[in-house]
């Protein structure tokens, strides 16, 4: 099967997307599926990856598809589809939301995505994302190779982590007035790079907190923080909410102990196996914060537990659902 691929967002660029599209990629390539790339994000020349596609070349790539796989949809690259110039069969899936939530206008841009997803073949990596669609769509789930973030159980762990762009929305302001409340507060490292740096890094030094800014770091290394650390910690808040994001699985699969807020489908990510407070609640989140350093490594039944649940995560199962559902969409 012949597969274009369209992520508007692709490695070298670094994100949640941006590695499930890699792993699908690869996955589908070692299943025996010829896949090719179609992005928008620069980076170097690499065969089978077409960054910046003039029209031509993105006509030309799917008009040699037998099915286009987008991960989110993308106008700026599936627009030959849309318009009805290469009919090819199309698997949406959302990892994100369209528009704005809470009820808020949607841009023109988003209120055209929303109309022209394939109602038939449109997938969401959450359950929460689904609910918020005007139309029934599936689960599918993301991919997650949990090999590098397993820990023995044997890890020396202190302190709290924080992984995830600088932003306003992924609450690390409000993580740095929890820690502040708290007394003797632990370390807490935060990994990633973003926009608000220079506000966040200025806000822990008045605190006078313990905060050490490592900056972006490729996975492996994000593993290896995530084996040291005590706690893992995910405040993000509605701007916009979280889906399904994947270092919530790999905190899991690397021992830490959990503390999300639950902001959009954080809540089904974590499935039970953390603590999850309101978002936006600064108090709220030291108390969690302090229940879950007092209570220790997690227990021999829970890693069993955790794992199980990340069972269904795992790449080669979610690449046989890809797989399957790609077959069944060509055969309709």
């Amino acid at each position: 099967m012949r597969v274009a691929l369209l992520s508007f967002a692709f490695r070298p660029s670094l994100g949640g997307i941006e590695r499930v599209s890699e792993i699908l990629e690869q996955g589908l390539s070692k299943a025996g599926h010829e896949v090719r790339v179609a992005t928008m994000s620069t980076g170097p020349a690499e065969p089978g990856v077409l960054r910046q596609p003039s029209a031509l070349e993105l006509m030309s790539l799917l008009r040699w598809s037998d099915v286009v796989l987008e991960s989110n949809v993308s106008i700026r690259l599936s627009w030959p589809c849309i318009l009805g110039l290469a009919r090819r069969p199309r698997l949406t899936v959302l990892h994100t939301p369209i528009g704005v939530h809470g009820g808020n206008r949607q841009k023109w841009l988003d209120r055209a995505k929303m109309r022209l997803l394939p109602r038939r073949s449109t997938y969401t990596v959450a359950d929460w994302l689904g609910a918020e669609l005007p139309f029934r769509t599936e689960f599918m789930p993301n991919p997650f190779d949990p090999s590098e973030y397993l820990d023995s159980g044997d890890e020396r762990r202190s302190g709290v982590l924080f992984v995830g762009r600088l932003t306003r929305a992924k609450g690390l302001d409000v993580l740095i007035e929890a820690l502040s409340t708290i007394d003797g507060p632990p370390q807490l490292t935060v990994v990633g790079d973003g926009p608000d740096y220079q506000e966040v890094h200025a806000d822990a030094r008045s605190r006078g907190l313990d905060v050490h800014f490592v900056g972006a770091l490729p996975p492996a290394e994000v593993a290896k923080q995530m084996k040291k650390a005590a706690v893992l910690c995910i405040p993000s808040i509605s701007e916009p909410p979280e889906v399904f994001p994947l270092v919530a699985l790999e905190g899991l699969a690397a021992g830490c102990r959990i503390v999300a807020s639950d902001c959009g489908g954080l809540p089904e990510a974590v499935s039970g196996h953390g603590l999850v407070v309101p978002e936006r609640s600064p108090s709220r989140l030291a108390l969690a914060l302090s229940e879950a350093l007092s209570a220790g490594p997690i227990a021999p039944d829970e890693r069993i537990a955790r794992r199980g649940y990340l069972q269904r995560f795992r790449s080669d199962e979610v690449i046989s659902t890809y797989a399957r559902v790609i077959e069944e969409l060509v055969q309709r």
